[in-house]
């Protein structure tokens, strides 16, 4: 808010400047509250992002955990006319085989042609039987028109087929009918459509069909989609055109195993690199100061983080060092792995390497379980080290914001007394003028 300035007129003080030179002394205490809140704030900011990342820790390490982490497999097709995927629980085989046809929907056209979409047909109510001749729908349309057949199949419920007027040229439409899923199941047909002379099939209703072996021996696999899925444990199929000798491989995958570790091993480093940032005590200058200091320096809570962090691959788990799996730490304090080391020895010893990191027998540790541990402890909502941290520093926030705001009324008092104050100075000197002019003019004119 604008204050009127009182500016000595009589006294010839500049009192706007005095004023604010008086306020910024009295303020003094609130501009030491101001830094002390920034400060903190800043502290929360911090505390804030690392307990995200040890967060991210705890997910990392979760996934390592995982039995599935630990089956990673990965398939291969020898043709183009298959795409495979494996699962976690696929098994490393080899199998070999043919696609003699895919899965295919049935579609069906009227041999009569129809001028327009509005022209009629006869032959009412509309009825649809699946491929066990069940009647799957009974329609009737609203008119006689194509456009009306149309729209009365496709309003009907579970009909399993939809219907479109198709223009086969222009002026000149027909009437397609197809069913909505692929496969022998997915066969229908359509009676009381005598307007629409015959419905030819346009492609029949047939399931996918595999035959694995040689030609004159070995066994048909059928499928009502293009989506093959049970062949092999955990292995999905996806047909796209007819193939002869198509070889799908089933291996183990320890470069997936690999990148969770190292995935894990990112999220433990962003952690130390976040807290190494955050706690800095910066660099002297020649005049004694300091510059760089981190927000949390010399914080014991962090500082104590990043050293559980580092003693997870420091330690010895079961008489076996971290370090024979391609796991170690450096003396700048950071995580580092030798992923030629690890595959190394996901290939020879998957078992021993599984013991280190992430081991499923009952209550014994690895790296995986112990960052786990420290990562749940420190973002716990309830009892978290960091969850902690922030809420006290979070309630002194409050507590300084509070006490700013008290300040703020208590300098504008301040303020508006010291206003009051040099004005009536002025008042005071101003009438001491006048009297002194009087007081003159009084004695001149007796001289």
């Amino acid at each position: 808010m604008a204050t009127l300035g009182i500016d000595g007129l009589v006294s010839g003080l500049d009192t706007t400047a005095l004023i604010a030179s008086l306020m910024k002394a009295e303020a003094i205490p609130q501009t030491r509250l101001k830094a002390t809140l920034g400060s903190t704030q800043r502290s929360v900011t911090v505390l804030q992002s690392l307990n995200t990342k040890m967060a991210n820790l705890a997910a990392a390490a979760a996934k390592l955990a995982a039995p599935a982490t630990w089956t990673s497999a990965k398939a291969t097709a020898s043709s183009d006319a298959v795409t495979v995927t494996a699962g976690p629980a696929a098994q490393p085989g080899s199998l070999t085989f043919a696609v003699k046809t895919l899965a295919s929907a049935k579609s069906v056209v009227s041999s009569a042609t129809f001028t327009s979409t509005d022209q009629a047909m006869s032959g009412y109510p509309i009825q649809i039987r699946n491929a066990a001749g069940v009647v799957t729908a009974s329609v009737t349309p609203v008119d006689g028109s194509l456009s009306a057949v149309v729209a009365a199949i496709n309003s009907a419920a579970n009909s399993g087929v939809r219907a479109v007027a198709v223009q086969v040229s222009p002026g000149t439409y027909r009437l397609q009918v197809s069913s909505t899923t692929t496969g022998v199941a997915g066969g229908f047909t359509v009676s009381g459509l005598t307007g629409a002379g015959t419905l030819d099939t346009v492609t029949p209703a047939s399931d996918a069909l595999l035959h694995v072996g040689p030609a004159a021996g070995g066994y048909d696999v059928t499928s009502p989609t293009n989506t093959v899925q049970g062949l092999l444990p955990d292995v999905t199929l996806r047909l796209s055109k007819v193939a002869d000798l198509v070889t799908v491989d089933v291996q183990s995958d320890p470069a997936a195993t690999a990148d969770v570790v190292q995935a894990m091993v990112d999220a433990a480093n962003a952690v130390l690199k976040e807290i190494k940032s955050q706690t800095t005590s910066g660099v002297a200058a020649a005049d004694g100061t300091r510059t760089g200091v981190g927000p949390l320096a010399g914080d014991s809570l962090l500082r104590r983080l990043a050293g559980q962090v580092v003693e997870t691959v420091a330690t010895a788990i079961g008489g076996k060092s971290a370090a024979s799996a391609g796991l170690s730490s450096t003396r700048d304090g950071t995580l580092v792995l030798d992923r030629t080391v690890l595959l190394s020895q996901l290939n020879a010893a998957p078992d021993v390497v599984r013991s280190l990191l992430s081991p499923t027998a009952p209550g014994a540790d690895g790296v995986a379980g112990r960052l786990t541990k420290i990562a749940k402890e420190s973002t716990d909502s309830v009892s978290g080290s960091l969850t902690g941290a922030i809420g006290a520093r979070t309630s002194t926030i409050n507590d300084l914001s509070g006490r700013i705001e008290d300040w703020d009324r208590r300098l504008a008092t301040r303020r508006s007394a010291l206003q009051g104050t040099y004005s009536a100075l002025e008042v005071s000197l101003s009438r001491l003028k006048n009297q002194s002019s009087w007081l003159s003019g009084q004695i001149a004119g007796l001289a």
